[in-house]
């Protein structure tokens, strides 16, 4: 018993240290339908959540995406969300925290009644659009004409409810949120994904020893439901099938 009431006499301790602890900056450079200014987008708060669960307080910063990662490079800021490991693998003062937020998808959107869509293969032939922060699309290597693009995700599925492109790539999580956010309706996001890469938090290093606790707090906020309720596209992007293998 007396073991026991230590344990929750250090817990307190640290976790009211840390939160008197200044806030931690930490910057995102995803769109609107995630994020915000104000730190209320889905993906922030599970940022604030998890930062939370470890007794940090953080203070969210939206930036543009090649900045944010580069200041946290720097060590001018502490961290940085989302991004896949070959991304940040190519910053030297950067870790991450190795408990995958959500997978970031390129995923076919269509009008309904369209023809389904499961490889890249069955885009050939069609009018493909895309939005400037998917930078990582690449179709000429899956034998693609230049897609069209556009300048944010909202205009895109405009474009594609006008009948300008056949198919708009774009990621799950953005793809839902924008539909929801502008109430546009008429439109089937295909299944499985065209490819599929875990994201994660980023840190810069001198923050590495906050790692193992928020490896923790994600893992029980999958469990006890609480990335769901935050960011329920993030949620089901975890549960998504793998990309069809070619020849399937």
């Amino acid at each position: 018993m007396r073991t026991l009431f230590l344990s929750w006499v250090f817990s307190v301790f640290f976790t009211a240290a840390g939160l008197a602890e200044p806030p931690l900056q930490v910057n995102s450079g995803l769109p609107a339908e995630l994020t915000a200014k104000d730190g209320s987008g889905m993906l922030d708060q599970v940022v604030v959540e998890a930062f939370r669960r470890i007794g940090r307080a953080v203070e969210i910063e939206i930036l543009p995406p090649k900045r944010g990662i580069a200041l946290t490079d720097a060590g001018q800021r502490d961290g940085h969300y989302l991004r896949a490991i070959r991304v940040i693998d190519a910053y030297p003062n950067l870790v991450y925290v190795p408990e995958a937020i959500a997978n970031a998808t390129r995923m076919a959107v269509t009008r309904e009644a369209y023809p389904a869509i499961r490889h890249w293969r069955d885009l050939k032939g069609r009018t493909v659009g895309y939005w400037l922060g998917e930078q990582a699309y690449t179709l000429s290597d899956h034998g693609l004409e230049e897609a069209i693009r556009v300048p944010n995700p909202l205009s895109l599925l405009e474009m594609l409810q006008r009948g300008r492109v056949d198919v708009a790539l774009s990621d799950f999580a953005i793809a839902r949120a924008t539909m929801e956010k502008a109430g546009i309706t008429g439109l089937v996001i295909h299944q499985p994904p065209l490819e599929r890469v875990p994201v994660y938090l980023c840190l810069h290093k001198k923050h590495a020893n906050l790692i193992p606790g928020l490896i923790q707090a994600l893992k029980a906020m999958i469990q006890d439901g609480s990335l769901g309720a935050l960011c329920p596209y993030c949620q089901e992007s975890l549960n998504f099938p793998a990309p069809v293998a070619i020849g399937g």
